[in-house]
């Protein structure tokens, strides 16, 4: 409910990382604003150590700038 009121507000914008096969959870990252007039932002991420590698965090920054 926290990570979702805090998207609603633009405080915070937390993703889960799955895998898209499994549907396993492998991480998690978001967009963090640090200055929303100066449209400057924070990337933060983790993925769990047996899944280093696999191109979770590549595409999910990916995904995050896109937007």
């Amino acid at each position: 409910m926290r990570f979702m009121a805090q998207w609603l507000l633009r405080t915070d914008m937390a993703v889960a990382l799955l895998d898209s096969t499994s549907g396993r959870f492998v991480g998690g990252g978001g967009l963090h604003p640090r200055d929303w007039d100066a449209r400057v932002f924070e990337i933060g991420y983790w993925v769990r150590a047996s899944e280093q590698g696999r191109g979770y965090v590549t595409e999910a920054v990916r995904l995050i700038v896109s937007n």
